[in-house]
């Protein structure tokens, strides 16, 4: 996908890293244009600068660590804080007064969105070519030594694997 970094140990610590960078350097356009500028026009700069980049392959980000997902959601803290100056007391506070939800809720709609949009049966294919089935045969067409052996494939059960897209929203 483009503009995503991957691991080599298949987490997205590299990916949110950039993404925050990024997002962090355009807080900088919350802070210019202060004098007459309302909640709502400084909540629409945040859309088009700042959210639109942190929104940027959510669904690809279902499974963040907890403290991937904290990190991320720092910038949109600091975004309220910056437009609503002295008015913010709490960050569950800003969030219902600037119409916003969290990133984290916004991600797992996306998901679920995706879930709905590629279809239930489909979804299954997948995640059934992605864990596989205990106990099948192989059958490659090839006459080797190992003629008639089963072959078995590793499902995973870690907490990681239970929270992937797939599995966690269907």
């Amino acid at each position: 996908m483009l503009g995503v970094f991957g691991n080599q140990d298949l987490s997205w610590g590299t990916h949110i890293e950039y993404v925050y960078n990024k997002a962090n350097n355009r807080l900088h356009a919350l802070r210019l244009p202060r004098a007459g500028v309302s909640v709502n026009d400084l909540v629409r700069i945040y859309f088009a600068l700042i959210r639109s980049v942190l929104g940027y392959t959510s669904p690809v980000l279902s499974s963040l660590t907890v403290y991937l997902s904290n990190h991320i959601e720092s910038i949109q803290k600091s975004a309220l804080r910056i437009m609503l100056e002295a008015d913010y007391t709490s960050y569950q506070d800003a969030l219902i007064s600037s119409s916003l939800e969290t990133l984290l809720y916004r991600r797992d709609m996306a998901c679920i969105r995706f879930i709905k949009k590629v279809g239930t049966d489909q979804i299954e294919t997948l995640y059934s070519a992605i864990i596989g089935t205990n106990n099948t045969e192989v059958n490659h067409g090839y006459a080797l030594r190992s003629e008639g052996v089963k072959a078995y494939s590793h499902v995973p059960n870690t907490k990681r694997f239970s929270e992937f897209v797939t599995s966690k929203y269907l």
